[in-house]
């Protein structure tokens, strides 16, 4: 026996209101203006002599790309990323960094969704 489906309402569909499955919890909303303040420190933490000090202490613990993409330069245009950023400000770890040559460092920022570096 064919099971008939019920027929659809008419009318307007219903507004969906959240497009992430019942049971997964609401994402929150980023505050603007504490995102900026969080970028620029981090930014200015860059320029840092703190930084540059951890920095050249991490390239040379490891000269070579740890990432090894697609295109890799292997040891040319090396950067120092961080794999998280709980611990920033001159109290990382070297396990939270990672040396990366340019071209990797943008694929993985790229994968996840952020700026590319030029």
């Amino acid at each position: 026996m064919i099971q008939r489906r019920k027929p659809l309402p008419r009318g307007n569909p219903p507004k969906r209101t959240s497009y992430l499955p019942r049971s997964s919890k609401p994402i929150p909303k980023v505050n603007a203006a504490a995102s900026a303040r969080r970028r620029a420190a981090y930014r200015k933490y860059l320029a840092s002599a703190t930084w540059k000090r951890i920095r050249a202490q991490k390239l040379g613990e490891s000269p070579e790309c740890e990432m090894q993409h697609a295109g890799c330069l292997l040891t040319e245009q090396l950067t120092v990323h961080h794999t998280t950023y709980a611990r920033f400000g001159g109290d990382e770890l070297m396990s939270d960094l990672q040396t990366a040559c340019r071209p990797c460092h943008n694929h993985h920022e790229a994968l996840k969704g952020k700026r590319i570096h030029g």
